[in-house]
């Protein structure tokens, strides 16, 4: 089992180099496409204020602003290509060095059950996992460098609404992790009701079953144990999920009541002419 476990700097290494140049470009595209935002929300204000005083202003910031959808659409979608790109190099990558591991591997270790299990998680999740760590690093230079910008922006406007916004971010932030980690525990617990539906599975589509499942005739016998099988294994991840997901649902929505909270408490300034 420890074979097969890598650390995780090991892992982040790893990732690193199966596709450098992808993950070199990755970084300034996030602080890119954080920047739009920010940028959208300032040149729509330069629109509004400017399209009744000076016509001419006006329609060079509406080009500005086209300019920026033109630039946010070719990022996301270059964006989208590297990452296939980087997912197809890591399959390759960490699908080398997990064969090399297993062919280490003592055969006798092969009917340890523990043993099996990990390798069946390593397996079905290490792609899924090493992508989710990249888009986890991408996602938070982004996200930083968006709401540095809007923070920045709306702080210009009134500085109590940074602390305010801080306070709903960042526990919203905090969950996030706390339900990605637990996802993944979760997951140990209950991937062997998977493993047991699949390899049940297997004996009624595999090639190698098909003439026992003929001449036996136990496709019922089996066709049952991998519906309780599988059933198991969905009832045991919503079990899992539900709970994580209605608190971060409540977050969300605390963060969006704060949201109004602070637009009632702009709005006399706006009539007043104290904001635009």
């Amino acid at each position: 089992e420890k074979r097969i476990k890598m650390e995780n700097n090991e892992l982040f290494l790893k990732i690193i180099k199966s596709h450098p140049g992808g993950i070199f470009v990755k970084i300034p595209l996030a602080v890119i496409n954080g920047s739009i935002l920010p940028f959208t929300m300032l040149l729509t204000q330069k629109i509004v204020d400017s399209i009744s005083i000076d016509g001419n202003k006006a329609l060079i910031y509406t080009a500005r602003l086209g300019a920026v959808f033109m630039l946010s659409i070719f990022c996301q979608h270059f964006e989208g290509y590297l990452d296939v790109q980087i997912a197809n190099r890591i399959d390759l990558s960490f699908g080398r060095g997990i064969f090399l591991k297993c062919s280490d591997i003592p055969y006798i270790n092969y009917e340890n059950t523990e043993m099996y299990e990990t390798l069946g998680r390593v397996l079905e999740k290490y792609k899924a996992a090493s992508i989710g760590i990249l888009s986890l690093i991408t996602s938070m230079i982004r996200s930083v460098t968006m709401f540095v910008g809007i923070f920045y922006y709306l702080a210009m406007v009134r500085w109590w609404i940074l602390p305010v916004l801080l306070i709903t971010v960042i526990p919203v932030f905090i969950l996030t992790i706390h339900t990605s980690m637990k996802d993944y525990d979760t997951f140990s617990k209950y991937y062997p009701f998977l493993r047991k539906a699949q390899y049940l599975s297997g004996l009624m589509t595999g090639r190698g079953s098909v003439k026992e499942s003929r001449l036996f005739q136990y496709k019922k016998f089996v066709e049952k144990m991998w519906e309780v099988s599988i059933r198991k294994f969905q009832t045991e991840q919503v079990h899992a999920n539900i709970g994580p997901r209605f608190i971060a649902g409540g977050c969300v929505f605390l963060q969006y009541a704060f949201t109004i909270l602070n637009l009632m408490f702009i709005y006399p300034s706006v009539i007043d002419g104290q904001v635009t």
